[in-house]
């Protein structure tokens, strides 16, 4: 990365957090000193060209150590640097600061967040640091992908099941499980894809009364997006019944009235599972798609739900009620870990995967979206096999899949 994606991830991550400053520090190739190379906030300009002693700090501390820290009271704690504070105009009281890397496994740099915006009682956003300095490390890979990195990953208790895949899904296809793919649409015609049960869109019409209009019926996919979900669902289900339920347009961007309306149409038509490779950034619809998640998951539809592939909240991933998937690195498409700590749950294949596109072809791809439908595909097996599970045991058994799963953890 350079100096001003450095910025720019300075700046989102303060935006993100809602935070005083935000800034950037590398190590310098002698491991002698820390240079801040790039800031946003409050004492960004004084910053930004200071060099400490690697060490001195809690910047410095975080850059030996290879430790994060979060720090509420600054000033009662023996390594804050308080004159570098006071030289830049801003002395914060809570610091957060997290490494990231070099491809050496070295510690390259840290980025140091101040006075995040907090509700009292609030924790710290540690999490979200860390995430968004692993970022700077690996700015290749999906957010959130690096919590499903099996050298951290926690082991977390499962269901006490012997084989648990047997038991799961064993031999099984998804035959009789309906999966509605919420995208672009869907190429019924591509050989990975096998042909749909059925189709709908729901396309912008400023004029019908709720700003959309519903159009059943076969429908061609506006990029490949949809295409490539579907292929990877068919691949691990191949008898599952895929329905089309087109909300996105040619730009891959769709209105939140229709993504709610394709939620509405999969629990009107009794879909089992629904992927959702798809996600919103806007606040303005946490409370509405949080009632189409909810209404979901007592329908007894599983939501699998992307994180977007850009740190920060996003709907309905978000959500408790969903299963929320991010990418992780390797190639084994029925692998699966679970992640204990928010705010995604299940990271699957999703780093370089080779997918169904547009015009019967196919594409190497990365992405969130990507280890969205290997999760969905492994659900409608598990309720190919176990028809009738609810929502949340449906996550039970996908948490016992994981890899990193073990029973009588902690014991």
């Amino acid at each position: 990365m350079s100096g001003p994606e450095f910025t720019r991830a300075a700046a989102d991550l303060r935006r993100m957090l809602d935070a005083a400053a935000c800034s950037v520090a590398v190590v310098a190739p002698d491991r002698e000193t820390l240079r801040y190379v790039a800031a946003d906030g409050e004492g960004a300009a004084e910053i930004v060209g200071v060099e400490l002693p690697v060490g001195r700090g809690l910047a410095g501390w975080v850059a030996t150590s290879g430790q994060a820290i979060a720090v509420r009271e600054a000033r009662a704690d023996a390594r804050f640097a308080a004159d570098v504070a006071e030289r830049t105009g801003y002395v914060p009281d809570a610091v957060l600061v997290a490494p990231f890397l070099a491809a050496d496994g070295e510690v390259r740099g840290v980025l140091t967040l101040l006075d995040p915006g907090l509700d009292p009682g609030d924790p710290l956003p540690l999490r979200d640091v860390e995430e968004a300095a692993a970022r700077l490390s690996r700015p290749d890979l999906p957010a959130w992908s690096l919590s499903f990195d099996a050298a951290t990953l926690a082991t977390v208790p499962a269901l006490p099941i012997g084989d648990v895949r047997d038991w799961a899904f064993g031999a099984g296809t998804g035959a009789g499980v309906r999966v509605a793919v919420l995208d672009s649409g869907i190429d019924a015609d591509h050989p990975r894809v096998g042909g749909v049960a059925g189709a709908v869109a729901f396309e912008p019409d400023d004029e019908a009364p709720l700003g959309f209009r519903r159009v059943e019926g076969p429908h061609e996919d506006l990029v490949g997006h949809g295409t490539a979900c579907a292929g990877i669902i068919r691949s691990l289900a191949p008898d599952a019944e895929i329905y089309s339920v087109r909300v996105l347009g040619s730009n891959l961007k769709g209105r939140g009235a229709l993504l709610r309306a394709g939620i509405a149409w999969a629990l009107e038509h009794d879909m089992a599972v629904a992927n959702l490779s798809l996600s919103s950034r806007s606040a303005a619809m946490f409370g509405p798609l949080h009632e189409s998640a909810d209404a979901a998951y007592f329908a007894g539809t599983v939501l699998v739900s992307a994180a977007n592939n850009a740190p920060g909240p996003t709907y309905p991933s978000q959500y408790a009620s969903v299963v929320s998937v991010a990418a992780r690195e390797g190639d084994d498409p029925w692998s699966v870990a679970t992640n204990p700590r928010p705010p995604v749950e299940f990271g699957a294949r999703g780093i370089d995967v080779d997918v169904a596109w547009a015009d019967g072809g196919s594409i190497v791809a990365t992405g969130n979206s990507f280890a969205a439908p290997h999760v969905t595909g492994l659900a409608a097996l598990v309720l190919g096999q176990h028809p009738g599970l609810s929502v949340y045991q449906v996550k039970s058994v996908l948490q016992a899949l994981s890899q990193n799963a073990a029973v009588n953890v902690g014991k």
